[in-house]
């Protein structure tokens, strides 16, 4: 297995900070390094659960949690694939921004925002 492949800006959705299609893994830098490190980590994670779940099924099942929480809802929802992606990044980098709650999430603060929450990233 070959390792994702990072590449600047976005050529599907303007508005969008990231996709991860496959090994590529493409993202809106905004000069922030705090947010700009979580957006990496976020996308790496989307690569993990692409790898496991194939591409198909991963975006099958991202519109259908879009659908069913409403796009933004879902970076915040306990099991759904963004959250894990965000729950890739809390591991990886130590924390995860949440837009919900405008703050960074990390080891120390997780449990006020999202009690008895036991998340995984598939």
């Amino acid at each position: 297995m070959h390792g994702p492949v990072y590449r600047r800006g976005t050529f599907l959705w303007p508005k969008s900070a990231g996709l991860a299609f496959g090994r590529n893994l493409v993202t809106r830098l905004t000069g922030n390094d705090t947010y700009d490190e979580h957006l990496r980590a976020h996308e790496t994670g989307h690569f993990f659960q692409q790898t496991k779940l194939g591409i198909g099924r991963f975006y099958g099942r991202t519109l259908q949690e879009y659908l069913k929480f409403g796009q933004e809802a879902t970076y915040d929802t306990n099991g759904t694939l963004e959250f894990g992606a965000n729950i890739y990044s809390l591991h990886r980098v130590g924390y995860f921004y949440s837009h919900q709650f405008s703050t960074y999430i990390n080891p120390n603060n997780f449990n006020q925002y999202y009690p008895n929450v036991f998340p995984k990233i598939y």
